[in-house]
């Protein structure tokens, strides 16, 4: 069985172990909002779902967060030569952070606007301190 995260809030945790990872030039938002304009790489994520984590006891829950890496650059070209290198970068740092765990990173647009973005998944196992 994996460890299990313990900590008084999955979502500062998953702050705190993404925050050193990241890109500098790249803004990190604890939660999901509307942006009216970017001025940089923004990522921003929100819980997906929590749910039992069957080989533990009761108390233990595997937590789901959505994390979205989002291009403030709307040029296609731009975009993929930014996003190619930095986002298998920012894969490659996650695989790092014990506990959490990711299946798929799926291209698509945020907030329905042109910016081009990344979703990841992001899995962990918790337990509030």
């Amino acid at each position: 069985m994996a460890a299990i995260v313990q900590a008084s809030n999955p979502r500062l945790w998953l702050e705190a172990q993404l925050k050193p990872v990241l890109p500098k030039t790249w803004k990190l938002i604890p939660y999901e909002r509307e942006m009216d304009s970017l001025s940089a790489v923004t990522v921003m994520f929100s819980m997906k779902s929590i749910s039992r984590f069957p080989q533990a006891p009761k108390t233990h829950r595997l937590v789901e967060y959505v994390l979205k890496v989002i291009e403030p650059r709307i040029d296609p070209d731009k975009v993929n030569d930014l996003l190619d290198k930095e986002l298998a970068d920012l894969l490659d740092a996650i695989d790092e952070i014990q506990n959490l765990t990711w299946e798929t990173a799926e291209r698509g647009l945020a907030n329905d606007r042109a910016n081009h973005a990344f979703e990841i998944t992001l899995t962990f196992p918790y337990q509030k301190d």
